[in-house]
């Protein structure tokens, strides 16, 4: 995900957001995408009329999408005496 209506969208969490605020919005509804495995972007275009999200799923469902997070969380620290040291997880991994 790269833009919502030219806002640019840096994780899944920003792209519910700037949907969500959307709420209301009449018009073309623009979202550009990365296609990893192409190597390209591109864009993809909805006309809306009062756009709104139903209350028990995200914002991002009404597009069909589901973002995903494209990095692996790491552990910032581990504090030692701890289960999870005794467990084997460590700092950076």
């Amino acid at each position: 995900m790269l833009s919502v209506n030219n806002i640019p969208i840096k994780n899944a969490q920003e792209l519910e957001i700037e949907l969500f605020k959307n709420s209301g919005f009449t018009g073309r509804f623009e979202i550009d995408l990365f296609d990893y495995e192409n190597q390209r972007e591109f864009s993809v275009f909805k006309d809306v009329n009062n756009l709104s999200f139903p209350q028990d799923q995200s914002p991002s469902s009404f597009f069909n999408l589901q973002p995903f997070v494209d990095y692996s969380p790491v552990i910032s620290s581990v504090s030692e005496n701890s289960i999870a040291f005794q467990s084997g997880l460590r700092t950076g991994t």
